[in-house]
């Protein structure tokens, strides 16, 4: 009988691993994952692309005075859920504040979609159970349950981020673990990207990304699944812009000078000597 699934893709896994001379990872975190290799690790961590600073930055896609920036596809484990709960908490003390979401749509089974659902008391009564659903539809409906949704924006892929970053006050990134598993933030290429355009970032202390941002320094870091702290770190941010201006100069310079795409493929080019 044939392996199938999981069990197919960790027999592939393994005889990869073992078979192998070295193994490229791009966080301690994701290192973490594979302790019987240690010795064959090498931690290549991603870069900035420096092509981000070539394209056009105009027309600004925000319209209000603090603005707010999400990037990556709408997986549970990106905490979407929690950005539009902390806006709840946010728009009472800034009411000019709008959020934009950038990235692809993920598809969920109806199963998941209803206890996402029933955990917000939203109505389940309506759903198909033999198709699939969006999630970005989801977060939409989300929005206007919790009645945020005149405060953002899901603008779906853009070739074009800079003009994104280029106009953001803060990028965001709050991961955090799901169940089911989805997968995990290994190191969070979107936060390098937010310091190249120096711009601060607020995340979560989730698996990989305290190496992508310092806390204090270049961002701030906040547990995961905390909307409440999520919101209270941005609320701080944007009431600070002196300290918005510092944590984006010290992320942009701690990128320019080991976070870019050409210091990512001289650890790549080490990795074959």
């Amino acid at each position: 009988r044939a392996i199938k699934g999981p069990f197919l893709r960790r027999a592939i896994f393994s005889a990869l691993v073992t078979l192998t001379d070295k193994i490229a990872v791009n966080s301690r975190a994701t290192a973490g994952l594979l302790p019987a290799y240690t010795k064959k690790i090498l931690i290549v961590p991603p870069g900035a692309s420096m092509e981000l600073l070539h394209q056009t930055t105009n027309p600004s896609p925000f319209h209000t005075k603090h603005k707010l920036l999400f990037v990556g596809r709408h997986f549970r484990r990106k905490g979407i859920d929690d950005i539009l709960l902390a806006l709840v908490i946010i728009s009472k003390k800034i009411p000019d504040i709008e959020c934009i979401f950038v990235g692809g749509d993920v598809m969920t089974s109806p199963e998941r979609l209803t206890l996402e659902k029933k955990r917000f008391g939203m109505d389940t009564d309506s759903l198909d159970m033999s198709r699939t659903y969006s999630l970005t539809d989801f977060y939409k409906h989300l929005a206007k349950h919790l009645s945020v949704a005149h405060l953002v924006t899901f603008a779906g892929k853009q070739q074009n981020l800079s003009r994104f970053y280029a106009h953001a006050d803060i990028v965001l990134l709050p991961s955090k673990a799901v169940i089911p598993v989805e997968g995990y933030e290994g190191f969070g290429n979107v936060l390098l990207e937010a310091a190249l355009f120096k711009k601060p970032t607020v995340a979560t202390t989730h698996f990989g990304i305290p190496e992508a941002v310092v806390h204090n320094k270049t961002g701030v870091l906040v547990p995961e699944n905390n909307p409440r702290r999520l919101a209270y770190a941005i609320t701080s941010l944007l009431t600070n812009p002196e300290r918005m201006q510092k944590l984006g100069l010290a992320g942009y310079a701690r990128v320019m000078e080991s976070y870019t795409d050409l210091e990512s493929t001289k650890s790549f080019i080490r990795l074959y000597q």
